[in-house]
This record gives structure tokens, C-alpha cells and sequence, in this order.
């Protein structure tokens, strides 16, 4: 299933324009379900606290709060079950679970943008996570934005943050990841290994870059909109994070 990933960012040009550019509103941790494909088993994430952003002034749902409630943990449950096969000890907004109910994939948290000088990105902030890869909720691969992207300088940036990403093609069926980043790459992943199986420059790059970037721009300019109406109609408090760590309910998992 192909789709479009982009983080939510507030600017006025992409960076380009810095002193009108505004801070970016990190959504509240929310608690949810993804079910796989297949409808076999079904993902939970469990939000830590603080669950609700009080600058918002949003709490939990009542489905959140039914989730909670039928569900202690985060991870893989059978669809009809509320004894999971296995959990994880993280956080994460966005993930990709394959049908065979072992195999997943966490994508980073929105990246910050830290320089060293003017508009350059820092390396530090080329470290941050881009993808991760998981079986039984044990880590197998990490990869940072650095090792996937080549030209940083044609990321989109607000004050606060940046984009990398451009879309996202996860095939469940054959196991395989492919990534579009917004300096023109296309990488394909194995998600059963965490592999990366290539890396090829897209034929497009140099003119489909720039339509990213304006693409990208055009995202931020409407999330800054409805950042603006959410704000004043309900309250955001930061995400927090645990370790990549899985555990079993075999193993004891409180």
C-alpha cells in the first residue's frame, strides 16, 4: 500500500523564510489500534502518560479509554484475544504491522532540526531515527536519516523541524519496505531481516526533489492552519519514550 508520509511542520517557506517561520505543535500521545491486513491479529499502542496535552486542553477518548481497558500492554494480540503474543516497551505514532504477526516497522518521531551553522543541518540531527525494524518485538535494524538520505540540504525545515521523508510503500505480502526520501532516493528494505536491499537515485531526482520540497511546504502551511483551529478549539503534552526492548508474557512482562 503506497502512501504519502510527511511529518507535521509549521513554515512560512521551507526554511527559506526563517524569521516568519513558527514552531511546530507536537501532537499529544494518543493510544490506539492497527489491525493487520489479513485481520488475524491486531497491534495495540498503549500511550504512557501524559496522555493528553493540557495547552489543548484534549484528554483520552472514550475508545482510547476502551482500548486501555481491554488491553495492558502494548503489542501483538490475536484479534479475539487480550493475552498478547508479544510487547514492547516504546512509544511510537506511526507503524507498519505485517499480517504474519511477527514483523514490524516503527518510523522515527518527527526529526528536529539542530544546526551547526545557518541553515546546514547538524550531524547530530542526521542521527536522529528514521526506520526501525522488529520480529517477535525484538529490535533488528535501526536506521537514521543520515544513512538514508544524501543531500540534506534539500530537506524541507521549519524553526523546529524538518522532513526526510517523501512516501512510503510497505508490500505485506512479499515482506518489503520501499521509502522515497525528499532528496530523490528510493530505498528498498527486507522486513523480515531489516536488510537494506538497494538504494538508487530516482531518474527524476533533480526536478521530483523540488516538487517534493514545494509538496512538502504546501503540507506544512495547511498543518499550521489546523494547528491554529485545534489550538483554540481544545489542550499537548510531549511525547515520552522507553527503551527498543520487547517482552514476553512468559518472561514476566508486569
Amino acid at each position: 500500500m503506497r502512501r504519502s508520509v510527511f511529518f507535521v511542520l509549521a513554515a512560512a517557506v521551507a526554511g527559506l523564510v526563517p524569521r516568519i517561520a513558527a514552531a511546530d505543535t507536537v501532537g499529544p500521545n494518543r493510544t490506539y489500534l492497527m489491525p493487520t491486513r489479513d485481520g488475524r491479529f491486531v497491534f495495540v499502542m498503549i500511550a504512557p502518560p501524559p496522555r493528553f496535552n493540557r495547552v489543548l486542553g484534549e484528554e483520552e477518548t472514550a475508545e482510547e479509554l476502551t482500548i486501555r481497558a481491554r488491553y495492558s500492554k502494548s503489542g501483538i494480540y490475536p484479534a479475539a484475544s487480550s493475552t498478547p503474543l508479544w510487547t514492547v516497551d516504546w512509544y511510537s505514532g506511526a507503524v507498519e504491522v505485517a499480517s504474519d504477526g511477527v514483523h514490524l516497522i516503527r518510523y522515527g518521531d518527527l526529526p528536529g532540526n539542530m544546526h551547526d551553522q545557518g541553515l546546514q543541518l547538524a550531524p547530530r540531527a542526521l542521527a536522529q531515527e528514521a526506520l526501525s525494524f522488529f520480529a517477535d518485538g525484538r529490535p533488528l535494524k535501526t536506521y537514521s536519516i543520515g544513512e538514508l538520505v544524501d543531500a540534506p540540504n534539500r530537506l524541507p525545515q521549519s524553526v523546529s523541524h524538518f522532513q526526510w521523508c517523501a512516501a512510503a510503500d510497505f508490500d505485506d505480502r512479499n515482506k518489503r519496505l520501499v521509502v522515497e526520501t525528499l532528496d530523490g532516493n528510493r530505498i528498498a528494505f527486507d522486513v523480515t531481516t531489516g536488510e537494506l536491499v538497494s538504494k538508487t537515485q530516482m531518474p527524476t531526482a533533480t526536478k521530483s526533489g523540488w516538487n517534493y520540497v514545494l509538496i512538502g511546504v504546501g503540507a506544512m502551511l495547511a498543518a499550521t492552519v489546523v494547528a491554529i483551529f485545534y489550538r483554540r478549539s481544545r489542550p499537548n503534552e510531549r511525547p515520552t519514550h522507553g527503551s527498543d526492548t520487547a517482552t514476553s508474557p512468559s518472561a514476566g512482562t508486569p
